[in-house]
């Protein structure tokens, strides 16, 4: 549980759940069926009553003062970040702080962090040019760079995907973003880099691979919008590595 400082002082406080599980067993046989069913008869009255109310009843329309919203263009550009290159011994899992942008070089990726939860609202991603470091400087790398937008989950601990696109010397791509409901508000984002032919993936293990990622932050237009209504009061995790279900059944012998 938490307050944040960019909450208004009506807001209830952020809570966040995460349940972690190697194994978890589940034995089910005849005596469990039926106390389910016994349970579900004593509440059956009370979920035909909660279900029966209309939905104007149990929704109601609640005001957000407009000046709580606050849009932002062109984030990374802008000047109001600090770029920071990673140390050798700095793993990508490590946050970056608020208004900073982190730069890792195996694999090229960058990562930065806004003060308070956000919504990306417009990504544009501007030609870069880029090249593969070769044994022969007329050879030219045939496989594409292929690049995925992550954002940090306070839940899972680490980055989950929300977005791909590939970077291009010559086009601009407008990057397509989830929309509500499935948009996602996180304090910190990343865009990771991915050679997608074996050759390349060689070379950028060997850290012979010219994109720096630092391209990234001067090819890429990013618009965020926060507003302390979108982030969500309550969140949780479940991880299980195993799960096993054992379901016996009782042979009544008749004879």
């Amino acid at each position: 549980m938490s307050w944040e400082p960019w909450l208004p002082n009506d807001s209830p406080l952020q809570v966040q759940l995460t349940v972690d599980s190697e194994c978890i067993l589940l034995d089910v046989g005849p005596e469990h069926l039926h106390c389910l069913h016994l349970i579900s008869s004593e509440y059956e009255p009370f979920l035909n009553a909660f279900q029966s109310k209309s939905v104007p009843e149990l929704v109601e329309a609640v005001p957000h003062p407009p000046d709580q919203d606050q849009h932002y263009r062109d984030d990374l550009r802008a000047g109001a970040f600090q770029f920071v290159d990673a140390g050798s011994g700095s793993s990508q899992e490590d946050l970056p702080l608020p208004y900073q942008v982190v730069f890792w070089q195996a694999p090229p990726t960058m990562a930065w962090r806004y003060p308070q939860p956000r919504a990306l609202t417009h990504v544009d991603i501007f030609p870069v040019p880029f090249k593969i470091a070769t044994d022969s400087p007329d050879q030219e790398s045939k496989g594409q760079v292929l690049c995925s937008l992550q954002y940090w989950s306070d839940c899972h601990t680490h980055y989950l995907p929300y977005a791909q696109f590939e970077l291009s010397e010559s086009e601009v791509c407008h990057l397509e973003l989830p929309t509500p409901p499935h948009q996602i508000v996180s304090c910190t984002w990343r865009v990771q880099l991915f050679l997608q032919s074996e050759e390349e993936d060689e070379l950028l293990e060997s850290g012979n691979v010219l994109v720096s990622p630092r391209a990234l932050a001067a090819c890429m237009r990013v618009d965020s919008f926060f507003a302390p209504r979108q982030v969500p009061c309550f969140q949780a995790a479940l991880n299980i590595s195993s799960l096993q279900v054992i379901v016996r059944f009782i042979m009544i012998n008749l004879s």
